[in-house]
């Protein structure tokens, strides 16, 4: 075997796990049981910049909502994750980790809350009536 394609085959694996952790969420939990902390760091990277985006353009529903939905992906899977597994061992850590996870789930909320009131003009008002306003959520999909 030459120099060259001895060193791509070291290399070849790592370009293929980064492929599977950047592409769909199912073939992402394949690689999770592999490389959870390198996923972890690539997850987190890409959840800034969506959160950065979200919070850069207040108005666009579509990464309020994205920011939600990729801000509770994380929580659940991995620092709620992490809770869980270390709970028996650690629980002052455990909780820590529960405790940091609810103040970002209290994040999320606010990113739907603020996307959904901006695709539905009376969502806050709905939200905060006794059952005497409606609103429809079956015509207006725009995720």
């Amino acid at each position: 075997m030459n120099f060259t394609n001895k060193y791509l085959i070291y290399i070849f694996p790592f370009f293929i796990l980064l492929n599977l952790s950047c592409s769909s969420p199912s073939t992402s939990v394949l690689v999770l049981n592999y490389t959870p902390n390198f996923s972890k760091k690539i997850f987190k990277n890409s959840l800034k910049k969506t959160e950065k985006r979200a919070k850069k353009n207040y108005n666009n529903s579509n990464l309020q909502f994205k920011a939600s939905k990729d801000l509770t992906i994380f929580l659940y899977g991995f620092t709620m994750n992490e809770a869980v597994r270390i709970k028996n061992d650690d629980y002052i850590k455990s909780k820590k980790f529960f405790l940091a996870a609810h103040k970002d789930f209290i994040r999320s909320v606010e990113y739907i809350n603020k996307s959904l009131g901006l695709d539905y003009p009376n969502y806050e008002k709905w939200l905060n009536s006794k059952n005497e306003d409606k609103i429809n959520f079956f015509y207006h999909i725009s995720h």
